[in-house]
């Protein structure tokens, strides 16, 4: 797998196609199932953090910071269902 430039800072980082597509499931539960301001914080934070840190932490640290997320069983975002309704699908 070819490294790809990091947006914010001038060293190379590989990020996996697994990562990624964690990380983009990740973004659409959230904006899903969040409510405060603290969810889509939280979770953008947890991403900066593991592109930088060292491989051998970074994946129990993800592992870790999935306590805080919202689960799959919680209601989705309100707004959500009002779009929802609106586009009535």
């Amino acid at each position: 797998m070819r490294p790809r430039q990091c947006p914010r800072f001038s060293t190379r980082c590989s990020i996996s196609t697994t990562t990624t597509s964690i990380a983009d499931a990740d973004r659409r539960h959230t904006f899903l199932k969040g409510r405060h301001s603290h969810d889509y914080k939280f979770t953008s934070a947890v991403w900066e953090d593991y592109q930088v840190m060292a491989p051998a932490v970074r994946d129990r640290y993800l592992a870790a910071s999935v306590f805080n997320l919202k689960g799959s069983g919680d209601a989705d975002n309100g707004l959500v269902q009002r779009i929802r309704v609106a586009l009535g699908s």
